[in-house]
């Protein structure tokens, strides 16, 4: 991949529009009118009913990529989906494969450390931690991954929430072990964004300055092949349909994970990648593989 840029542009500096249709959610004209002034009724019981949710009781669905081994491709298991190929983007709350590529505005990137059973128990996550002084607790194994004295393993996970653009529904997406390198790289693409003020100064745009065009491609080590994820610059906000709504949805969808009020559903997560094919065989692969 290329070096992220960092050139300093105004806002209307962007690059070419994506071939990427992007739809956004709209009712039938004929009713609009009507709906917006039903619609008013609600706005001073805004939120309410709700007032007493935690981040315990609303979940993030996650967009994750299908993989040999990934629920969606065993037969017998409920989130089974026929047809279904490697290197597939699948919502995770409701089990539909996405259109690729996807257009994405990421809002908040945020860190946990993933404490894993050992996985000849099949038992997945352990526990979550929020900071990486859990690592002190570890020692390498004879696979160099830091582990526990109770024998589970660490994974560093980064997660980036954001705003699916063809459904406009909240989201996230974790990176593990090669991935991480991926998220790195969005993060640098983000921060060498520059935009001018009135005055001349320049700042850095927040992290939903930009949509980002998401794909999945093969790739493969000596722990063997997976698909992993692509990730390339697109529109910024202003230049997308219906962006003061987006932007708003962003802030907000924003402002509630950093409260606490949401947190990302990782409860069905696999040690992403996690699924390799090696001699043919489907295997599990090595948490710290290296590309």
């Amino acid at each position: 991949m290329g070096k992220p840029s960092s050139a300093t542009a105004p806002v209307a500096n962007a690059p070419a529009k994506s071939n990427t249709a992007i739809a956004p959610v709209t009712e039938a004209k004929q009713s609009v009118a009507p709906l917006v002034e039903q619609f008013d009724a609600f706005e001073e019981f805004a939120g309410g009913g709700m007032e007493k949710l935690t981040a315990k009781d609303v979940l993030i669905p996650r967009l994750s990529i299908i993989n040999a081994l990934s629920d969606q491709k065993k037969t017998t298991h409920v989130n089974y989906i026929k047809g279904c190929e490697i290197g597939d983007i699948v919502d995770t709350a409701t089990n539909e494969i996405m259109p690729r590529p996807l257009e994405f505005v990421p809002v908040l990137f945020d860190k946990v450390w993933i404490e894993w059973f050992p996985r000849n128990t099949r038992k997945g996550i352990a526990q979550i931690h929020t900071s990486e002084a859990i690592l002190n607790q570890t020692k390498p194994n004879e696979k160099n991954q830091p582990t526990l004295a109770n024998g589970n393993l660490v994974s560093e996970t980064a997660q980036i929430y954001g705003i699916n653009l063809l459904s406009r529904r909240p989201c996230f997406i974790a990176f593990t072990n090669t991935q991480l390198k991926k998220v790195r790289r969005w993060m640098t693409l983000a921060q060498g964004e520059r935009l001018q003020r009135r005055d001349g100064s320049e700042y850095i745009p927040p992290l939903f300055y930009r949509s980002y065009t998401l794909d999945t491609t093969l790739e493969s080590n000596a722990e063997g092949e997976w698909a992993g994820w692509t990730i390339e610059r697109s529109l910024a906000l202003p230049q997308l349909p219906n962006f003061g709504l987006i932007m708003q949805q962003c802030i907000e969808f924003r402002d509630k994970i950093a409260a606490g009020i949401m947190r990302g559903d990782i409860t069905n997560m696999t040690d992403d990648p996690g699924h390799v094919v090696i001699d043919g065989k489907a295997e599990a692969a090595d948490p710290n593989a290296k590309m």
